[in-house]
């Protein structure tokens, strides 16, 4: 593959994602933005709950790209304020680092080792018969 080829992939990629958060976000607010108000400032009162809050999505989400898209346009519109949606984006960071962990540490060196290699193939685009 050329790198030009890479590229555009790579930007494809990061497009879809912006556009599927975009969606969801706008979709959430439209629907429900008196309840989410409501319910977003009883539930991040304190920045320690927007923090667990942050780890929470982040592990049911899987995406700690999507959990702070997500904080910082509810911050924008109004929905929390920037102090709570810092707390929800550090929350997310930290939970990217924590949730692989018991799924490295149940397999053992041949699962962290099947695990590097998959993720190496996935950024790269190699083929799988390459280990």
């Amino acid at each position: 593959m050329s790198a030009t080829l890479i590229l555009i992939n790579l930007a494809g990629d990061v497009g879809i994602l912006l556009w599927g958060t975009y969606m969801v976000t706008s979709g959430v607010l439209r629907g429900y933005r008196t309840d989410m108000r409501r319910w977003l400032g009883r539930s991040l009162d304190g920045r320690m709950k927007a923090f667990l809050a942050g780890l929470v999505v982040t592990a049911i989400l899987q995406s700690s790209t999507a959990t702070s898209l997500m904080a910082t346009s509810f911050a924008t519109s109004g929905f929390i304020d920037l102090a709570t949606g810092l707390s929800v984006m550090l929350g997310g960071n930290v939970g990217t680092t924590l949730i692989p962990l018991p799924k490295l540490r149940t397999g053992g060196i041949c699962r962290r080792r099947d695990h590097l290699v998959y993720s190496f193939r996935t950024v790269f685009n190699l083929p799988p018969w390459i280990q």
